[in-house]
């Protein structure tokens, strides 16, 4: 009897699963077709390669702008079908929670509540102290500490230094670590943060700025700023 001897190749021998099988197999499965297979899909603009024709051609996208999955309703048009479907939850009814006031659309109904207290003003949060209420209640517990003078903000290097505001330790950390800090040239306050700067800079419309003494920000006028204190909290009648 007479054998040939040919050279056979992993790729010869490898077997080719499918997506849901190759979920299925373990890491060192996995690393041995990929080695077998020899990544046969390799992208000829960037050459990374794919162990699936069609993750490959999902990829070349980036390169050709093709955009193959459309929606009949609105015309927008992508790349993958994944951003398809979460696009058509904006005009389907898997976003049923609508506002009446605004026309935004939520996925869950407690999300449609959170954001109509922007429109009705709903006080669920109201201080003891002063009557004051508030939306949300993390705004609640900052307010309070006006009165409790509740400093949570510590730095284990300076102990004795405590803040009522996150921000206010940044700036504190950065004066001992020799870190940058943005000073206003007219009233000589310190930022972490150049655009904090910028944004306190636009808030001078004479001789003082108009900051919101809940979160620290500022505005170029006082009626911006009053607009800004209703999503922190609500006067009562």
């Amino acid at each position: 009897l007479n054998f040939t001897t040919e050279s056979v190749t992993f790729k010869d021998v490898a077997v080719e699963f499918s997506q849901e099988e190759w979920v299925q197999l373990n890491p060192s499965q996995k690393t041995l077709n990929l080695v077998s297979l020899e990544f046969v899909y390799e992208c000829k603009e960037c050459g990374k390669v794919f162990h699936w024709n069609s993750v490959l051609l999902r990829h070349q996208r980036i390169y050709t702008g093709e955009k193959p999955y459309e929606y009949g309703v609105c015309g927008k048009a992508f790349s993958m079908k994944a951003n398809l479907t979460r696009h058509q939850i904006i005009h389907t009814e898997d976003n049923p929670y609508e506002c009446s006031k605004c026309g935004k659309a939520f996925m869950i109904k407690t999300q449609l509540t959170m954001h109509q207290r922007i429109h009705t003003r709903e006080i669920l949060y109201e201080c003891k102290e002063c009557g004051k209420g508030f939306l949300y209640n993390s705004a609640f517990i900052v307010h309070q500490r006006i009165h409790t003078g509740e400093k949570p903000y510590e730095w284990s290097e300076c102990m004795e230094k405590a803040f009522k505001r996150k921000a206010h330790l940044t700036v504190h950390q950065k004066i001992h670590s020799g870190g940058i800090l943005y000073k206003c040239k007219e009233c000589e306050k310190a930022f972490p943060y150049s655009s904090d700067l910028t944004r306190h800079k636009k808030s001078y419309a004479g001789e003082k700025p108009n900051e919101c003494n809940e979160c620290g920000k500022t505005f170029r006028v006082k009626i911006q700023l009053t607009q800004h204190q209703k999503i922190h909290s609500v006067e009562k009648p």
